[in-house]
């Protein structure tokens, strides 16, 4: 029985449908538990320009509505991907989902190298953070889907 149990993981752990549904997750749950209290929330926001930009700002309500907008959009933009990671590993079979995973985690690989050069120009150094944790299911996609590409 554990054999079966063994092959049914591993038969299940090789479908690009799993690590896309897992990313969409992690990415749509983590950002928004990430971004939301800033967005929703003026005291983070001018303790945010108090210590980064200048604290004599820190009371402009304008300048903080418009980081807030300028935040919601940006969360707006990075929640794209789920509904299409969502919908390409429910409604898409075979090659076409392969290529679709194939595509995302390369893509995703690019975005990690960007977020960690990212840090270089704006933080203290290269963020090995974003690189790695991109990399966690952006290889699983690269590999499931180039394994999936003659289904």
């Amino acid at each position: 029985m554990d054999y079966l149990a063994s092959l049914f993981v591993v038969g299940t752990l090789r479908k690009p449908a799993i690590w896309m549904i897992l990313f969409g997750l992690l990415h749509t749950v983590g950002y928004t538990m990430d971004v939301m209290p800033f967005i929703n929330d003026d005291d983070e926001v001018s303790n945010y320009i108090e210590e980064d930009i200048d604290p004599e700002l820190a009371d402009n309500q304008k300048l903080i509505d418009k980081i807030q907008q300028n935040e919601f959009f940006s969360w707006g933009l990075g929640m794209m991907w789920s509904p299409i990671l969502f919908a390409g590993a429910l409604w898409l079979k075979g090659s076409e989902q392969a290529k679709l995973s194939l595509t995302f985690g390369s893509a995703m690989i690019g975005l990690g190298i960007l977020f960690g050069y990212s840090g270089v120009m704006f933080d203290d150094g290269f963020d090995f953070e974003s690189l790695v944790f991109t990399a966690l299911f952006a290889i699983p996609m690269v590999i499931t889907g180039y394994l999936n590409l003659e289904d």
